[in-house]
């Protein structure tokens, strides 16, 4: 196991249990932290997710060139484009709001 995997692993456990929380008790995650710093934290999880996912995606995609008809993706392919797609977005629009809001 690589570490790039381990730490996306860890970051992936982090943003489940984060939106959890804020599922089960917004009101509380909003009074106890506030606005902003609930706001970063979701803006650094997302990025993490993203930086961790694309070297993990580009990995798989080589360690698996022989393996596989022209097109074809395997199931680790398909997770990691489908979280580096989905985290990319949500951290890019929540960095250009905090750049702009400040």
């Amino acid at each position: 196991m690589t570490p790039v995997l381990s730490a996306f692993r860890v970051v992936a456990a982090i943003t489940v249990a984060w939106f959890l929380a804020l599922l089960m008790a917004t009101g509380l995650v909003f009074g106890v932290l506030g606005d902003a710093v609930t706001f970063w934290v979701h803006t650094i999880l997302m990025g993490a997710l993203a930086l961790l996912s694309g070297p993990l995606l580009l990995r798989e995609i080589r360690d698996s060139d022989g393996s596989r008809e022209r097109g074809e993706w395997t199931g680790a392919e398909l997770l990691y484009s489908i979280v580096f797609t989905i985290s990319a977005f949500i951290f890019l629009n929540s960095a250009a709001y905090l750049y702009y809001s400040f």
